[in-house]
């Protein structure tokens, strides 16, 4: 797969296309990652994408008041299939909102 590689980016380069020299380079600076990605199969596309849904989670909730509210919806919406123990409020109003309301 190397010695392919090799001759591709040595065919890419001599072409008088920009973008072709420009991802040529690229290859060549990042080579040792794609042959290795090649090699065992494994990439961080899984994590990246995890991570992507939880950054979307929070940003469609505009926030938590806690890790826990956050945790439990980020193991709902993955499909978690564990049923919580106790409910875990996403809100809590202060004291002097609970006093206004009487």
């Amino acid at each position: 797969m190397e010695t392919v590689l090799k001759r591709w980016i040595s065919i890419a380069r001599r072409t008088d296309v920009p973008e072709m020299r420009s991802v040529s380079n690229t290859i060549s600076r990042r080579k040792t990652y794609i042959l290795n990605a090649w090699e065992y199969g494994r990439t961080n596309a899984i994590a990246e994408s995890l991570n992507r849904q939880i950054k979307d989670i929070i940003r469609t909730c505009r926030g938590f008041m806690s890790f826990a509210a956050l945790r439990r919806r980020c193991l709902l919406v993955l499909g978690h299939k564990q049923k919580p123990n106790k409910p875990i409020p996403l809100f809590t109003r202060s004291d002097k909102r609970k006093e206004g309301a009487n």
